[in-house]
Formats: structure tokens, C-alpha cells, sequence
């Protein structure tokens, strides 16, 4: 949604735009409960964030970060080039909840063993991002 509220600034300045505009177009179950939320004049109407972070609380899957970081765990370099595994693995990263010391430690558990030996003789960074510079 942020990508699509994005493109069309002009139309969705204001908060409530945003919100109601997920409002109208939710079915079934989050429907009721976006309408109970009207009715009640929730305050998290007011606010978008508060509104996504409520959306979050009621309809997220509670098991959602545990999959990603089994996911990021299985994340390896393998025979594909360091970019498109540094791809798949920042993809995972963002959703993950490791910080980044853990972040980097997991990239390197996935590198490859010949890009193992050349960084064994360089500076390690703290960060994901100097890691993963470093290892292209």
C-alpha cells in the first residue's frame, strides 16, 4: 500500500484518506472489524500508523517472524553469484527482527567457502551492508 500511496501523493495526504481507503476495500472478517471501528470512532482512525499497527495486531500471522528467520537461516550463497544472494538475503533481512551484528554473523554462515577465505583476511564490518560491499 505505502508504494501505491506513493505514486499518488495528491490524493492521499491526509491520514484518514489513507485509512479509509484500506477501510473500503477490506472483506469479510477485517470488514467487520473496520466497521466496528467506525462505529466506535476509534482513535487509530486519526492516525495512520496507529491504524496499520491495529490492522497488525488483530489479522498478522504471530508465527510470521519465526518463518523468516528459518527462512534466512536456509538463505545460501551456493552456486549463484554474491548479488543475487545478498538479494534474496536483505529481502528476508528487513523482516526478520535480527539486529545487525546477527544479520551479519547469518550472511556469513551462507557465504561461500571461497568467499569465506578472502574476507578472512579483511576488516569485517559491524554492519550488513559494509558486509556484504566487502563480499561483492
Amino acid at each position: 500500500m505505502s508504494i501505491f500511496f506513493y505514486s499518488s501523493p495528491e490524493l492521499f495526504a491526509a491520514e484518514l484518506r489513507k485509512i479509509l481507503y484500506i477501510g473500503t476495500h477490506l472483506q469479510g472478517t477485517p470488514s467487520d472489524w473496520f466497521g466496528t471501528l467506525v462505529l466506535q470512532q476509534s482513535p487509530c482512525l486519526q492516525n495512520y500508523e496507529a491504524f496499520i499497527e491495529e490492522f497488525g495486531n488483530n489479522f498478522s500471522d504471530p508465527s510470521y517472524c519465526i518463518k523468516v528467520r528459518g527462512m534466512l537461516r536456509n538463505c545460501k550463497h551456493g552456486y549463484r553469484s554474491v548479488i543475487a544472494y545478498a538479494t534474496e538475503f536483505r529481502s528476508l533481512a528487513r523482516d526478520s527482527g535480527f539486529d545487525n551484528i546477527a544479520l551479519v554473523d547469518q550472511f556469513l554462515r551462507g557465504i561461500s567457502f571461497k568467499i569465506i577465505q578472502y574476507l578472512m583476511v579483511t576488516d569485517l564490518s559491524n554492519t550488513l551492508k559494509e558486509t556484504i560491499k566487502i563480499s561483492v
